[in-house]
């Protein structure tokens, strides 16, 4: 990296933390100044453990275990009043690691979610979250390889309007900025601008309603190609009774790299489903379809798209829900940048109220990843379980026992790892929050 290169992303970096700092300002500033009579509560909390871990660095080899005891004090904020709302949480969190000490760092969690009705039917809202911390990504929302102890720091802040105009009728208009920042090198930094506009419209009562969508993104990379990104859908209902909604729908994505010497190329995407809720403890969903992606130089690709979605509540203590999902992402703003991802998932969850006092819960998943864009075509499989235990035997204080398995199959041998983790910790948290105010 040049020399003016770090001043400009050393000059980025305190833009977007400025950005941020600003729009929290702006918004407590604004909820306070509109709603003088309010509600506050204050909810503090502290929670630590354990976690034991065969496999540190997320490495195919030469696995090296460690034991992780952590602290993490915490406070929630809600503010409430008649035409606004405004809720912070905060986080810090205290790893100590036994066998590799110079690993040993402190994390950060903190959120931001609020909103303001500016008019009858109006309202204003924001949301921003932040992260600094060396764990790797929830698989749901990142499907690259994160591997190493470094730390990274992610934040998305969104600003919205929404305007209510029916029982179901709604229009909703909202900037994102995102940003990821690496402390290891070998990692590329990233952040998008992403634009969207979402219209729901019963234009017939109760029978027919039209649904349309659009993102642009405007993406930058601090060594990729630059890129923009128009995500468009629309999807026509059909409600054939109380229970029952059919649909069609139409995806269509454009990609538009600033490099000439980079791909570009379109994806035209339809499908038809339906979604099916006879009784309140039943939901069931599935939709099929098609994806053609049509590229500017090699030649295009297609596949199918497709859910089946299915939740049931059997008991009042127990819930069983099931997802299987196939179909295309893109996989830019991660640990790495791999493009377009075709990709077939299925998982499920079960959870349980064995008595008043203990609960638990069973999740487990497969992940099959296509990074297609890359040379040669890189795949991954993806498997994850989970099982844990909540006993609560005093309304202040909460006992979790978790068992976490990861494992991840490339073709590119060095992105394998297997992690085995357990963690037991405790939490102290109030049964209701402080309150002041009226």
């Amino acid at each position: 990296m040049t020399i003016d290169r770090y001043r400009m992303r050393i000059q980025d970096t305190a833009d977007r933390r400025a950005f941020c700092s600003f729009s929290l300002c702006l918004w407590l500033l604004f909820c306070l100044g509109t709603d003088a009579i309010a509600d506050f509560h204050f909810t503090p909390r502290l929670s630590a453990g354990v976690a034991y871990t065969d496999n540190v660095f997320l490495t195919p080899d030469r696995e090296e275990h460690d034991i992780i005891t952590f602290v993490s004090p915490g406070i929630a904020l809600e503010w409430t009043g008649r035409n606004s709302a405004l809720g912070i949480d905060y986080a810090p969190i205290y790893n100590s690691y036994l066998r590799f000490p110079e690993y040993t760092y402190w994390g950060h969690s903190a959120t931001l979610d609020g909103w303001t009705e500016v008019a009858r039917g109006t309202r204003l809202e924001l949301t921003n979250t932040a992260t600094y911390t060396q764990d790797p990504p929830d698989t749901e929302t990142d499907t690259t390889v994160r591997q190493g102890r470094e730390p990274y720091f992610t934040n998305t802040a969104t600003i919205g309007v929404v305007n209510q105009f029916g029982a179901e009728n709604s229009i909703a208009l909202h900037y994102t900025h995102y940003i990821l920042e690496n402390e290891d090198i070998t990692i590329e930094d990233s952040s998008y601008h992403r634009p969207e506009i979402l219209i729901t419209h019963w234009f017939s009562p109760n029978r027919y309603a039209l649904e349309m969508e659009a993102l642009y993104t405007v993406s930058n990379f601090d060594v990729s190609a630059d890129f923009d990104d128009l995500d468009a859908r629309i999807r026509f209902t059909k409600r054939f009774n109380s229970h029952l909604d059919g649909y069609l729908e139409y995806g269509h994505v454009y990609l538009d790299y600033y490099d000439d010497t980079e791909e570009d190329y379109q994806v035209y995407s339809p499908l038809a489903g339906f979604i099916w809720d006879e009784r309140s403890n039943t939901h069931f969903g599935a939709s099929f379809g098609y994806f053609y992606r049509d590229n500017e130089f090699s030649e295009d690709d297609d596949g199918i798209v497709g859910t089946i979605e299915m939740s049931y509540a059997y008991s009042r203590e127990s819930t069983f829900s099931m997802l299987g999902d196939v179909g295309y992402d893109r996989a830019n703003f991660g640990a790495e940048n791999l493009g377009f991802n075709p990709y077939y998932s299925v998982s499920g969850s079960v959870d349980h109220r064995i008595n008043r006092l203990l609960a638990g819960i069973v999740t487990a998943g497969y992940r099959r990843n296509l990074y297609i864009d890359e040379t040669p075509d890189r795949e991954d499989a993806v498997w994850y379980a989970g099982a844990g235990l909540a006993y609560q035997p005093l309304a202040w204080l909460t006992f979790n026992l978790d068992y976490e398995y990861r494992q991840i199959n490339s073709n590119v041998d060095i992105n394998d790892y297997t992690e085995n983790r357990v963690t037991f910790s405790f939490r102290l948290a109030p049964g209701q929050p402080v309150r002041f105010g009226r």
